[in-house]
């Protein structure tokens, strides 16, 4: 089901019944995630590429984003942006997104939260999880950089001091 209303925003539900945004090619997806935020919106759908120039921050906030097709892809607008998401708002669920490019993909500083059926490339950190408890990790991949001359390479999952976590493949 899609709908769009009279401010231009598309709306979608899936089969799990979740209602919300939805983040196609042509939309930013950084403006997409603040008017979910800032309208009470749980979901946001993402469908296609969508290069970020800023990190993704979600502050105090439960909040779903649902890839919709395997073409669900985020990467890096330049070489300078560091992290595609820094969750700090409980209760958020990132699913079915592939997320390239970035040193580091994932910060998250946040309670129950799930990345499931999720592809990671990073050249540093995959996911960094830091004072976090039940966090879920289903069904994943993770590729990491590794320098065949050096033998450094980076991190895929990092976790610091936190609790209760399930990785799940």
């Amino acid at each position: 089901m899609n709908n769009t209303n009279e401010g231009g925003f598309d709306y979608f539900a899936n089969v799990s019944y979740d209602i919300g945004i939805l983040a196609s090619d042509d939309r930013d997806l950084l403006e997409v995630v603040s008017s979910a935020l800032e309208h009470n919106i749980k979901t946001v759908f993402i469908n296609g590429s969508h290069s970020l120039d800023k990190t993704l921050i979600i502050n105090n906030s439960s909040l779903n984003l649902i890839g919709i097709s395997k073409t669900a892809r985020l990467t890096p607008a330049s070489n300078n942006l560091e992290c595609a998401f820094d969750i700090r708002g409980d209760n958020f669920r990132i699913m079915n997104i592939s997320i390239n490019g970035f040193p580091e993909s994932i910060r998250l500083h946040a309670n129950n939260c799930t990345i499931e059926n999720t592809t990671i490339s990073s050249s540093e950190t995959a996911i960094n999880v830091d004072n976090s408890d039940n966090i879920t990790l289903m069904n994943n991949v993770f590729h990491g950089h590794h320098d065949k001359g050096t033998g450094e390479g980076g991190v895929l999952l990092y976790i610091n001091n936190s609790s209760y976590g399930r990785l799940i493949n």
